[in-house]
This record gives C-alpha cells, structure tokens and sequence, in this order.
C-alpha cells in the first residue's frame, strides 16, 4: 500500500493546509486552456487564500484513484505544467514535504 499525502502548503499563505475538506485547485481559464493550477485554503472566515476570479474544485475531488483520473482527463483543456504540478502534490508520496 502506497503512502498518502494528508497535508499540503497552500500556494497563498505559504501555511500547511491539513484538511483536505479545507482545501481547493484553483484555476484560471484563458483561450480554451486552463492554466496556473495551485492548491489553496478554502476562504472561510478570515482566512482568503482564494481568488474570487479564479475557477475552482475542492481538493477532496481529486484524491484517490477517481481524482487522478479527473486529473488526467483535464490534461487536454490544460496548461500540463501546472496540472502535473499539482498532480505531483496530490499524488506522489513525500513530494509535497520534499518541494
């Protein structure tokens, strides 16, 4: 059994991000491609990691099998350095402590 990431650092405020429930993949949209993917604090409270302009899924709906192949599937219509950035953060064991 592979180890799971259960933490990652928001690309906002720098701070760890431990609940997956509380985190978010923003994006934004330009000419047909997604692009700049960052995983982020949901803004809740006084906390505002987010962009309101930026397009967005919770982080728990791409963990697991399901959520790497959401992943996958969003190659095509995606900047892919930004998408297997994030890729590698939510799925390769020790790659988001090791960066």
């Amino acid at each position: 059994m592979s180890e799971t990431t259960v933490r990652w650092v928001c690309d906002s405020c720098n701070e760890w991000i431990e609940d997956a429930g509380a985190a978010e993949v923003i994006f934004t949209y330009d000419s047909s491609r997604a692009k700049g993917h960052r995983i982020v604090h949901k803004s809740m409270g006084e906390r505002n990691c987010s962009d309101v302009s930026a397009l967005s899924y919770g982080l728990e709906s791409v963990l697991g099998e399901d959520g790497l192949a959401r992943l996958l599937s969003d190659a095509e219509r995606s900047d892919i350095a930004s998408l297997t950035g994030v890729t590698h953060r939510v799925h390769v064991p020790y790659y988001e402590a090791a960066r």
